[in-house]
């Protein structure tokens, strides 16, 4: 079974980048250090929580991955590099995996089947917001692709 490694973990983090409070992440979400809407315990996160430190939130990211990494094992069959499989728990971090699959058949089916060429490459297209081109996302998209062909 693969497993995030160190790196992976702290690729991620730098994109998500940390918020010591809780916060509205902009799509409704009350969110607190990478990105976290649950506490390990399975309390959702609210505004009136008090601030966690990085080291904290760490944690938090590497709980929160677990769903990633057990949902990536579970349906991904290919044999993956370290390299990659941080890549894509970084990408269905950031993009989920529920609607990406249902709204993107070719691109799930060309990582289901082991196209991992075209996997990589289609990561790229994943760079909107609201249908306009976000920078942050496309600077992300190509550091995963990147990090992906190591």
């Amino acid at each position: 079974m693969n497993q995030i490694s160190e790196n992976g973990l702290h690729f991620i983090a730098a994109w998500e980048s940390f918020q010591g409070q809780p916060y509205n992440d902009g799509y409704g979400y009350i969110t607190i250090g990478y990105g976290t809407r649950f506490y390990p315990n399975g309390t959702r996160v609210t505004l009136t929580d008090p601030s966690i430190s990085q080291q904290t939130a760490l944690t938090y990211l590497q709980h929160d991955l677990q769903n990633v990494i057990n949902w990536i094992n579970e349906n991904i069959k290919c044999e993956l590099t370290q390299n990659q499989f941080d890549a894509i728990c970084s990408f269905f971090y950031n993009v989920g995996f529920g609607s990406f699959i249902r709204n993107n058949p070719n691109t799930w089916n060309a990582l289901s089947s082991c196209n991992l060429s075209q996997f990589a490459d289609d990561m790229l297209l994943f760079n909107h917001v609201n249908g306009v081109i976000s920078n942050g996302l496309t600077n992300r998209r190509q550091a995963e692709h990147k990090l992906f062909n190591l």
